[in-house]
């Protein structure tokens, strides 16, 4: 009988099974959507935190898109606090317009962006869903986006194709026209 005090303060510590959170559910890569990629990728930490903030909901969708997503290294680039300043709740319309001008409606693979190039004479406009146009060159072999500022910011790593669309990073920050 003196085991029971002692089995009782073991029990205490105890948690019930349905207290215990489940594991995190871990996603192969090919299972990801674009969303999911972009979070799961370290080097777009900051491009992700700016999408899931703005509430953009079209890299979840099952439609499929094409995302030209910044590289940290791109936003470390920028002046301090410039990709700050967009999570600030006043300048919540502002990032919208913003990650909206990185993604294009469609599948575009790389093939697919150098055909359009070779279609347009060298050059190729892609209307984002901003609704502004990012314009598509090639640079010594190298796509090459420009926003209407002439910004330019290139792919230069592989696109990552996932079931809704293609991820393409990209190691310069284009802008949409702002007020």
């Amino acid at each position: 009988m003196k085991a029971a005090p002692f089995l009782a303060l073991a029990l205490a510590g105890c948690v019930a099974p349905s207290a215990v959170a489940p594991p995190p559910t871990v996603l192969a890569p090919e299972q990801r959507n674009l969303l999911q990629e972009i979070a799961a990728t370290p080097r777009l930490a900051t491009f992700a935190t700016q999408l899931a903030a703005s509430g953009e909901a079209r890299a979840s969708s099952l439609a499929p898109v094409t995302v030209f997503a910044a590289s940290d290294e791109a936003y470390a680039r920028l002046a301090p606090g410039v990709a700050e300043s967009l999570l600030a709740p006043e300048n919540r319309d502002t990032l919208g317009r913003f990650v909206a001008y990185h993604l294009v409606e469609g599948s575009l693979d790389t093939a697919e962006l150098r055909r359009r190039v070779a279609a347009g004479g060298g050059t190729a406009s892609l209307t984002t869903l901003a609704g502004e146009p990012l314009t598509l060159t090639l640079t010594a072999d190298v796509l090459t986006l420009a926003d209407a500022d002439g910004d330019r910011a290139y792919l230069t790593e592989p696109e990552v194709v996932r079931r809704n669309g293609v991820l393409h990073v990209v190691n310069g920050v284009v802008s949409p026209t702002l007020p």
